[in-house]
């Protein structure tokens, strides 16, 4: 599935870059305080485990860059379930510690910019 057509599922850095333009312009805003990577447990499912943590790994080296760019100051997740669904075999299951871990990959080994997962309460 081509995930760039596909905009409730996507980790494709080019909406993002569309999201954020628009964030900024509707705002009037050239930095923004947060920016969130919407429903990320639906590309997990759409890409499976493999794809989704590549994808992932490009968008938040993408992320950084718009950090040193000074278009946002902090990014994040913002996820229904994807954390919640702790049966790793589940195809919606998403492990917030392999996300961390591809977070401090690109980061250098820093999560300090990646600072909010916002998650329903239970």
């Amino acid at each position: 599935m081509d995930t760039a057509v596909n905009y409730r599922s996507t980790l494709v850095h080019e909406f993002y870059e569309h999201s954020l333009q628009l964030s900024q312009r509707n705002l009037g805003l050239r930095t923004l305080d947060i920016h969130y990577i919407h429903n990320p447990e639906v590309s997990r499912r759409v890409l499976g485990e493999t794809a989704f943590y590549r994808g992932l790994e490009a968008l938040i080296a993408w992320y950084e860059r718009k950090v040193e760019e000074g278009c946002i100051r902090h990014y994040g997740m913002a996820t229904w379930w994807g954390g919640l669904v702790a049966d790793p075999a589940s195809e919606w299951h998403m492990s917030l510690e392999k996300v961390l871990a591809v977070v401090r990959a690109v980061a250098g080994g820093s999560i300090t910019i990646f600072v909010l997962c916002k998650c329903p309460s239970i």
